[in-house]
């Protein structure tokens, strides 16, 4: 908007950051945890945790030689029982019910068939209850009947069972047949009872039930010094695993992983594990920092977190690097604060330009999680597959998107678009020609209309400013306008508010507005860029920081996080311990 210079009082705008850049201090932090509980079966992206009836393990480590068997607590330490697997390094945990193996899948599933079935859920067990798992194991093995004899553990007691059936009556005919010097009763295990097996075979190892209460963990047995690494569906994993089954449901696979563990399994698979280390430091400071701040987010599933993008993805060891695990290391125990506060360390792929105020984006503000201008992705931007992107619809097209989502539209006619004020998009109303409108605004907005990111533009309607500078091209604002001082011709600094001016390049006083609404009508043109929620960090950002711009990882995290600051845990304990050997 153009106004008659003559018209105003020649204004001095000069736009300051309230807060400068803050060095970094090493303040304390005391971690509640040293070990995360993190979910593994929840592996697709659509953010629904996922169980299965088995679970696979191998012990991976070259000096590897079986589990050692117990559960976890409520203290995150491991409880041996005194039953060890020492003679194969494969085994696969099922819910306690009748089973098959499927070999093209390498996995057992349930079966009703009585021909399929291969592990029965039924068994002979001995009445006489044991206190330790060495004389239950010492009577199973004398038993001469002819098959296989496990131990089960219940509650805090060892029992003996004897083979496998599908069907109760399987069983009181097996028992007739034998001589047992026992008393012994037919048994079919309670909702919450799990097997472990030979994986491929039908011989059962051990069993486990402890109502729910307790649930079974492995702990992958390595020669002293050692550090044990674990194959499971794909991926090496270093820590332990527990076997959460909840009442009458399937098994969820928990790992119990030592915090910088698991900070080396989500390098590789959040950010390439070629960038350059500061990027990589800077990712390892914010994987931390969320894993910790979402502690229990899953508690109801039984772990901390999932491994996928739900939460962030984490897939082991497979592709660490030297470059990725000296990232962890250099940075281990170090965590983002904001006023002695973990920070709610979101990052994403690329924000287009601008990230954002995370209130505009999910509706809850946080200081230190405002939108800033980014030009920094713009030196990558071309090498970046699909940064730019461009979207067409049709009236019709976007009713369509609309009713697969339930509302009751027609043609839409008019798409009106409301900006944030560093240009990406807040809101957006559509309207159909029956005169009804549906508003959309945070991310909705990239969901509803299918869009990468939420800096675009809608038939080339763009917002009023996308930047404000200070004296040069080369001098910008990235700070909200509410953290800004405008300078008055006598000197007074003052926050600015209301309707705010500047002097342009033409010499003209123009308006500047921290948010701006558009129309658009007809065949709607959607161009973007960027993909991700743009709340935090740039991940592609923090690549062209650190090799372009030789900014170091604080200097990255203090860009996009800002106000924040360093925090060293006084309690950081670095892994299980020992000498990885695979």
């Amino acid at each position: 908007m153009k106004i008659n210079f003559k018209r105003f009082l020649a204004v001095l705008m000069a736009f300051l950051l309230i807060i400068p850049a803050l060095p970094l201090a090493k303040a304390e932090f005391e971690a509640p945890v040293s070990v995360f509980k993190i979910g593994l079966y929840n592996d697709s992206n659509d953010g629904i945790v996922r169980n299965f009836t088995s679970a696979n393990l191998e012990n991976y480590s070259g000096s590897g030689f079986g589990y050692d068997i117990g559960y976890f607590d409520e203290n995150r330490e491991f409880n041996y029982i005194g039953a060890s697997i020492t003679d194969t390094k494969k085994v696969t945990v099922t819910v306690d019910k009748n089973i098959k193996w499927d070999a093209s899948t390498r996995a057992y599933k349930e079966s009703s068939l009585d021909d399929e079935i291969e592990i029965g859920a039924f068994h002979i067990e001995l009445t006489n209850a044991f206190q330790d798992y060495a004389s239950a194991r010492a009577l199973a093995d004398s038993l001469n009947v002819g098959v296989n004899a496990f131990v089960k553990f219940s509650s805090g007691l060892y029992y003996v069972c004897i083979g496998d059936y599908p069907h109760a009556a399987n069983a009181e005919a097996a028992r007739a047949e034998m001589t047992i010097d026992y008393a012994t009763s037919i048994d079919s295990g309670s909702s919450y009872s799990v097997s472990i097996v030979e994986t491929g075979t039908d011989r059962i190892i051990f069993e486990f039930d402890y109502n729910g209460k307790y649930h079974l963990a492995l702990r992958p047995r390595i020669e002293e010094g050692l550090k044990a690494i674990t194959y499971h569906r794909g991926y090496r994993y270093y820590g332990d695993f527990s076997f959460v089954r909840p009442y009458s449901g399937n098994i969820f696979v928990v790992n119990y992983v030592a915090i910088e563990d698991y900070v080396a399994g989500v390098l590789p698979y959040e950010m390439s594990a070629s960038w350059p280390l500061e990027a990589l430091k800077a990712q390892a400071v914010t994987a931390r920092t969320y894993a910790m701040k979402n502690l229990n987010k899953h508690s109801s599933y039984g772990f901390d977190i999932c491994n996928t993008t739900d939460c962030q993805v984490y897939r082991g060891v497979g592709q660490a690097t030297e470059n990725s695990n000296r990232a962890a290391a250099e940075t281990a125990g170090m965590y983002l604060t904001y006023k002695g506060e973990l920070c709610e360390t979101f990052f994403y792929s690329s924000n287009g330009g601008a990230s954002e105020s995370v209130e505009n984006v999910w509706g809850k503000p946080r200081d230190y999680l405002l939108g800033v201008y980014d030009p920094y992705e713009a030196d990558v931007a071309g090498t970046i597959s699909g940064y730019n992107y461009t979207i067409t619809y049709s009236g019709a097209q976007l009713a369509e998107r609309l009713q697969s989502r339930g509302y009751n539209a027609k043609t839409i006619v008019k798409f009106d678009l409301e900006f944030t004020p560093v240009g990406n998009v807040r809101k957006v109303k559509l309207t159909d020609a029956n005169g009804a409108s549906f508003t959309f605004s945070g991310d909705n907005v990239r969901i509803v209309l299918g869009t990468r990111s939420i800096r675009f533009t809608v038939n080339d309607i763009k917002p009023n400013s996308d930047m404000i500078f200070i004296n040069s091209a080369a001098d910008w604002i990235s700070e909200a306008f509410a953290n800004l001082f405008a300078v008055g011709a006598d000197g007074t600094a003052s926050i600015t508010s209301g309707g705010v001016y500047a002097i342009n390049g033409n010499n003209e006083i123009v308006s500047v507005n921290t948010e701006s609404a558009k129309t658009a009508t007809g065949t709607f043109v959607i161009k973007g860029a960027g993909h991700g929620h743009s709340v935090g960090m740039s991940q592609w950002g923090a690549y062209s920081m650190a090799k372009y711009h030789a900014m170091d990882y604080m200097q990255i995290l203090t860009f996009y996080y800002q106000g924040t600051e360093i925090t060293y845990s006084v309690k950081n304990e670095q892994n299980f311990g020992g000498k990885e050997n695979i």
